[in-house]
C-alpha cells in the first residue's frame, strides 16, 4: 500500500499546478482553461447478514486494496465575450448524451449563454440542472458523490437544457432522453414499461447565498418534475396504459461562521419515481469505493411490477478549518425508501421498506489552492427494514437481511 501510495501521489504532483489564461484583451474577451485531476488510494471491507429463519449468518462480501483516477477527474475553458459567455468541458468518464454508455471521455459541460443584466441570463446546453445538490457535502468517496443513496442527493446531473437565471431564481427545462430507451430512464423499468410519450422535465430552484460580517448563509430550494405515458405491466392487465409521475423536492442550508473557518451544512430531500431521470439510489456497500446501488433490487423484483418508488432523505455536516493547511469535518446521513406497488400474480398490495445510512470523519490537508490531500473514513449500512404484502406487515431486525462496509482511504487531488 505504501508504494502504491508513493505512485499515485508522485503522478499527481508531477502534474503542473497552475491556471492558465490564454486570452485576455483587458476589456470584455477573456479565455481560460482550467482542470482537476482525482486520485484515490485506501481499503474496504463489507459485511452481508442475513436470517435463514433459525439463525443469522455473516459473510464478508469485500475485502479490497483500492486505488485509481476518478472518473470525474476533467479538464475545460471557460471564455467570455461581452455578454456572451460559454464552457466546454471534458470527462474522464462521461456520456455526452444519455444512454450513450461510460468508460469514454466525453463532454460534462458544453453551454452557451447571454447575459441580458438585469433581464437574467438564458443558458442553452449541456449543463448542472437546478436542482443539482453539488457542494452541500464534503464527502470524497464513491468519487465526491456526497453520501447519494445514504441521506446526500445526487452531486451530478448534467443535461441538455435551456434555463433561464434571474436574482437567485433558476428555471430549465431539461432533456432526459427518450423513456424507451432501454438501461437510462425508463429503462430502469423496462420489465414493466414501455414508455409511449413523456414530456420535457420541468426543475426549478431558488439559491441565496448572504453575509454578515464574519457569518454567512447560503441556502436552496427546488423541485423537478416530470410524467411519461406508457404500458405498464399489471397484475390483472398487462396491456394497461397509465401515467407515472416523478417529481423531486430539494432543500439545504449552510451557515458559516468565523469567517467561514466554522460551517453547518444540512441538505434534504422528498421524491417519488425518480428512477425515471436517474436520480434515484439506495446505497449499499460492497466494500469497493464506487457505492452500490440495490434500487433495481426491489424496484424490478418479479413481485413488484407495478409500483410507485419514494425516497425521503436528509444529512449533514460540520467542519472547521483549523489552520490554512488543516480542517476537520464530522457527517452522516439517513435515507428511507419505499417501494409500493402490487404482486405479478395477484391483486393483493406489496411494499417493501429500506433504510440506508452512512456515518463518515474527514481531516482534509490543503498543500497550497492547487494541491490537496484529504483522508477519510466512512461507515455505510443497509437494512431491509419491512416488506407489507395483501395487508400483512412483517418487520425485520437488523441483522436479518443487512448489509455493512467499511471504507478508509485518501483522496488526491490537483486542480489548476
Amino acid at each position: 500500500m505504501k508504494k502504491v501510495l508513493l505512485t499515485l501521489a508522485a503522478v499527481l504532483m508531477a502534474v503542473p499546478a497552475f491556471a492558465i489564461e490564454v486570452y485576455n484583451n483587458g476589456s470584455d474577451t477573456t479565455v481560460d482553461i482550467y482542470g482537476t485531476i482525482r486520485g484515490y488510494v485506501g481499503y474496504g471491507w463489507a459485511e452481508q447478514a442475513s436470517n435463514n429463519g433459525t439463525e443469522t449468518i455473516s459473510t464478508t462480501t469485500g475485502d479490497n486494496m483500492l486505488y485509481g483516477l476518478q472518473n470525474n477527474s476533467r479538464v475545460g475553458v471557460k471564455f467570455k465575450v461581452g455578454q456572451f459567455s460559454g464552457n466546454v468541458e471534458l470527462g474522464a468518464n462521461e456520456p455526452t448524451l444519455p444512454n450513450t454508455g461510460g468508460n469514454n471521455v466525453g463532454l460534462r459541460q458544453a453551454w452557451g449563454a447571454y447575459d441580458f443584466g438585469a433581464g437574467g441570463k438564458l443558458l442553452v446546453g449541456k449543463a448542472s440542472t437546478p436542482t443539482e445538490m453539488g457542494g452541500w457535502s464534503s464527502d470524497v468517496f464513491d468519487t465526491d458523490g456526497g453520501l447519494n443513496g445514504f441521506g446526500g442527493s445526487p452531486t451530478g446531473d448534467r443535461r441538455f437544457q435551456v434555463q433561464y437565471n434571474i436574482v437567485g431564481l433558476q428555471i430549465a427545462l431539461v432533456h432526459d432522453q427518450n423513456p424507451n430507451a432501454a438501461g437510462y430512464g425508463f429503462g430502469d423499468r423496462s420489465t414493466s414499461l414501455t414508455g409511449q410519450a413523456y414530456i420535457p422535465r420541468l426543475s426549478v430552484a431558488y439559491n441565496g447565498n448572504h453575509e454578515f460580517g464574519s457569518v454567512g448563509l447560503k441556502y436552496k430550494v427546488g423541485v423537478t418534475y416530470t410524467a411519461a405515458h406508457g404500458s405498464v405491466a399489471d397484475a390483472t392487465d398487462n396491456s394497461r396504459w397509465d401515467t407515472i409521475h416523478a417529481f423531486k423536492v430539494v432543500a439545504g442550508i449552510r451557515p458559516t461562521f468565523l469567517g467561514g473557518k466554522l460551517w453547518l451544512s444540512v441538505q434534504g430531500a422528498y421524491g417519488q419515481n425518480t428512477d425515471i431521470f436517474n436520480q434515484a439510489k439506495v446505497g449499499s456497500s460492497t466494500g469497493a469505493y464506487a457505492a452500490g446501488d440495490a434500487f433495481n433490487t426491489y424496484a424490478l423484483s418479479t413481485t413488484r411490477y407495478h409500483y410507485d418508488a419514494e425516497l425521503g432523505s436528509i444529512m449533514a455536516e460540520v467542519g472547521y478549518k483549523i489552520t490554512d493547511m488543516f480542517g476537520v469535518v464530522v457527517g452522516g446521513g439517513y435515507q428511507r425508501a419505499n417501494f409500493i406497488g402490487k404482486s405479478q400474480y395477484t391483486t393483493a398490495d406489496t411494499s417493501t421498506g429500506v433504510d440506508s445510512y452512512a456515518l463518515y470523519f474527514q481531516f482534509p490537508i490543503t498543500v497550497n489552492k492547487y494541491l490537496a490531500f484529504i483522508p477519510q473514513v466512512t461507515w455505510y449500512e443497509t437494512v431491509v427494514a419491512s416488506v407489507e404484502a395483501g395487508g400483512v406487515k412483517e418487520t425485520y431486525t437488523r441483522d436479518d437481511n443487512r448489509w455493512t462496509g467499511v471504507l478508509a482511504g485518501m483522496q488526491m487531488r490537483v486542480t489548476f
